[in-house]
This record gives C-alpha cells, structure tokens and sequence, in this order.
C-alpha cells in the first residue's frame, strides 16, 4: 500500500499496542492446550492451535463464534476448553488483533469472526454447535456477513470453505482462494457476502430456522424506507441510497454496526460505532434551521446497529473540483485559469460563511475535508456532510473518538481540538489549487514549492497564492483575514461579469 493510500485512512485516536494485553489470549491458550498434543502458531492477527492428533481435514463447514468488545474473553473461557477436550482444531483473534478486526477499515466480510473452529466431520459439527448454543445463549455477537447465523444473538454461525490455505491463480495472475468441488477439481472459495455454501452442497450439517425475527426499529424503517442502492461500504457500516415510500423523495441512510469500533470508543456510549453516528443525528439538528447540512429525517436503533436517514443532495462532491483545474490541461490557456479561479473563490467564499454559521453555533466540524464539503455546480452554494467528529465549541457532550483526516487538520501534531475549523478550510483551499494537501504531515515545505510554482502559472493566482503561503506558515487571524478578503475580491469579480 503506498503512503498516499495511507494517508487517506482517517487516524485520529488510533488504537494503543498494549504488549501486556496481547499476551492474554495466548497464555490463556498456552494453558489450555499443555499437554494435549497441539501446535500453535501465531499468523498476522490469528493465534492458530493445530490439533496434531486429528489431522486438519482442506475443507468442509466451518463454526465461527463472534463476539462483542465487552464479553470477547467470557466466551473464550467457555468456547477453548471444550473445543480443547475434542482435540479439535481452532484459530482465535489476538488481544491487538480484536482491536484491528473492530476499526474501520478492516474487511467487513471477515468481521466477527472471533474464533474459527475446524470440526473433522458433519456429525461433529452438529454436536459442537449444539453445546455451544446452549452455553453461548446469553451473549450477543457481530453478524458473520458470509455466514449463515445460527443463533438468536449472531454468536455462532456456520460457513463451507478451505481449512487449509489452497491457491489458484486468475488469467491476470492474482491468486483466489480455492477448494475441491463437486469433480475433484478446484474451484473459488466464493467468501461472498451470504454466500455461505457452494451450489453442490445441499444439505446444512443442522436444521437451520431461516425465519428471521425483525426487531420493531428495523420494521419501522423497511415500511418507511425502500433502499435503492448502496453508495458506499466500511467495516462500520453501509452508506445507502434509499426512497421514502411516502414523498417518493430520495434519502441517504448512513448504517453503524453495533459492537464496530475496538478501543477507539471505549469511553463512549454506547461504545462503539453507534455513539459517533448518535452524535452526527445530533449535531444535524442542531443545524437544521440555518440549512448548511443535510437535513436530519430519521433515526432507527435496531439490534444490529443504528441508522440515520438525512435529506439527499443531488451536488458534487468538493474533491471533484480539483478536475477542472487548468494546471492538468496542456492547452489551457489564461481564460481556463480565471474561469476555474472565480470558481473556487466564489465556493469557499460560501464555505467560509458556512463555517462560520456552524461554528456560532456552537458546534466544530473537526473533519473538514473536500470529501466532506458538496457545492451545487450552478450556485456554487455549499454544504457541509459527515458531522460524525463534530465536538460541542463549550467542550460539553461527548468528545472522544474524533476521527479526522491527514492533510486537513493540526490535530494530528497536537492532539488538541482547535476552536474553529479556519485550519481546514485553509488547507481544502490549498488542495484546490496545487492538490498537494496529503503532505501536510509529510513535508510541509513542499505544500509551500508547489504555491510558489502555482503563483507562475497564471497572473491572476499570484496576490492569492501569497496569501495562502502567508497564512499556512503563520496562520493568526490576520493571515485567514488576507486569505478571505481575496477570496471575496475574486468572487465579486466573477459576480460582476456574471450580471453584466
């Protein structure tokens, strides 16, 4: 992965490596497993116990138990030692690794999948799964995505694929994991979400009720809502397209798995994805009457996580203005420049009010970023979206787990919530023109190189691009000051030629 990617990963209030938690697990299975003929090898966020007297069979129905962040090592003490007196193969997930598999940007299909147990046969996978759902039926777990649920409360679920690693290679070279089908010839190990089994197996190991028990929130929301389509996907939830049966409007659904998040949200409650999607809702109400966010609709609480419905705007997204800068064009000439400079200038003008307005009321947005920021592209008028960071300006309510982006913040250097979100205006500003924001936390002197190197290019660009390398080294309110009143000469400018 290269930095550029890594850069884009939103890493505020990461994770904290704990080498005297990461030895938890494994000591507990160090003694669990003395004297009962297992080898265990650790692989990437896995703690692997091979039983070496039951041979791993390649393939066959897989149990997985999933947990919470709350009751991980209750079901562990209860799932190990029986799965251990079966001399059954198994892999759980480390201390660190639970964490990992809880953040944001971990697979969301391999998700929950706590403990991996490999039965030798059918006959005993029915009787493991019988065990533990009786001794399991007081937890909760995350939903397998690629699984078929067992249980009630998602804690066990069952899926046919490899036990052991088994490779073949598609015409591009990539390796897919496979297994042996049906006529002994290797096919994909399709880990699709709900495909849970391949075509040719027909029969579950156990009889599985199919018939789903929808909690109130989610009838409610699925009687309201019919969803369209899925605009986007993280491990802590979906972002969907949905119409309200009632208005035949559009609508956006914003999903927070419940027990998503590891202990980025531990201070939080509830503590986990949820709290930061209840505080998005809240902020948005309070922002409703001066209309520069999406307008809040509904909120459901469902048994597998939240939902919050705002109003869809149908404007692009602030990154995408970045397209029409002239400096990627060869032939552009000095009109392209001014054309795309009254442009901007006229939508962070609108952004700089917008701020503003949000910050007297009381709120700081804290992720500013060009993905967070839609302009409609005939008024140039702006909103500002994905409020989950935002933190109260009196430093009341809740302000753990703010999660911000690289490039657009100085929280990142000092880990202290500014008092407005100038900072990051500033630096969309500056991505708008030289696109060079990611390096903010990388090398700073090369965002000012490339202001100097864009101040020569067009005439127009250069009493701004002062400014902006003014206002970036020094950055007191006299810069932002400079900064805005160009801004505002150029779009009076623009606006004028418009009337005329």
């Amino acid at each position: 992965m290269n930095i550029l990617n890594i850069n884009l990963f939103k890493k505020y209030d990461l994770m904290q490596y704990n080498p005297k938690e990461s030895k938890i697990v494994e000591s507990m299975l160090m003694k669990q497993i003395s004297f009962k003929n297992y080898q265990l090898k650790k692989k990437g966020i896995f703690i692997n116990c091979i039983s070496l007297n039951n041979p791993l069979q390649y393939q066959g129905w897989k149990i997985h138990i999933s947990a919470s962040n709350n009751n991980y090592f209750d079901i562990l003490l209860i799932v190990i030692p029986y799965i251990v007196s079966l001399n059954v193969s198994f892999k759980v997930v480390s201390e660190n690794g639970r964490n990992t598999m809880l953040s944001k940007n971990f697979p969301r299909e391999q998700t929950g999948k706590f403990i991996t147990i490999y039965p030798q046969n059918t006959v005993q996978c029915r009787a493991i799964i019988s065990f533990l759902n009786k001794s399991l039926k007081k937890y909760t777990g995350i939903p397998v995505l690629t699984d078929k649920r067992i249980s009630e409360n998602n804690e066990i679920s069952i899926r046919y694929g490899a036990f052991k690693r088994m490779l073949e290679y598609d015409t591009e070279g990539d390796p897919v994991y496979s297994i042996i089908g049906k006529n002994g010839i290797k096919e994909p190990d399709d880990r699709e979400v709900g495909h849970y089994k391949p075509s040719w197996i027909k029969k579950d190991p156990i009889a599985i009720n199919d018939t789903i028990n929808i909690d109130s929130q989610t009838k409610s929301m699925l009687e309201k809502y019919q969803f369209v389509a899925a605009l986007q996907f993280n491990n802590f939830g979906g972002v969907y397209e949905a119409i309200d049966k009632k208005n035949n409007k559009h609508v956006v659904i914003k999903e927070a798995r419940k027990y998503i998040g590891g202990n980025s949200f531990k201070q939080m409650i509830p503590n986990d994805v949820r709290a930061i999607r209840r505080r998005e809702y809240k902020a948005l109400l309070d922002l409703s009457k001066i209309k520069v966010a999406p307008a809040p609709i509904d909120y459901f609480e469902t048994n597998d996580g939240d939902y919050l419905v705002e109003e869809y705007i149908d404007w692009g997204l602030l990154k995408n203005i970045r397209l029409q800068n002239p400096v990627y064009y060869p032939n552009s000439c000095e009109k392209d420049y001014q054309i795309y400079l009254r442009k901007i200038a006229k939508i962070f003008e609108n952004l700089y009010k917008a701020i503003n307005l949000i910050n007297d009321k009381g709120l700081i947005i804290n992720d500013l970023t060009p993905n967070n920021v839609l302009y409609d592209p005939k008024t140039l008028k702006v909103k500002v979206i994905d409020l989950e960071s935002s933190t109260k300006k009196d430093n009341s309510g809740n302000r753990n787990s703010i999660f911000v982006t690289p490039g657009y913040t100085e929280m990142l250097n000092n880990k202290e919530i500014p008092e407005n979100d100038k900072f990051s205006w500033l630096m969309c500003l500056i991505d708008s023109l030289i696109c060079r924001a990611q390096l903010l936390n990388i090398d700073s002197n090369a965002i000012l190189l490339s202001l100097d190197f864009a101040k020569n290019l067009y005439n127009g660009w250069s009493e701004l691009c002062n400014c902006l390398k003014e206002c970036f080294i020094n950055r007191k309110d006299e810069n932002y000051s400079e900064v805005i009143n160009e801004i505002k000469r150029i779009a009076g400018e623009a606006d004028e030629k418009r009337s005329i």
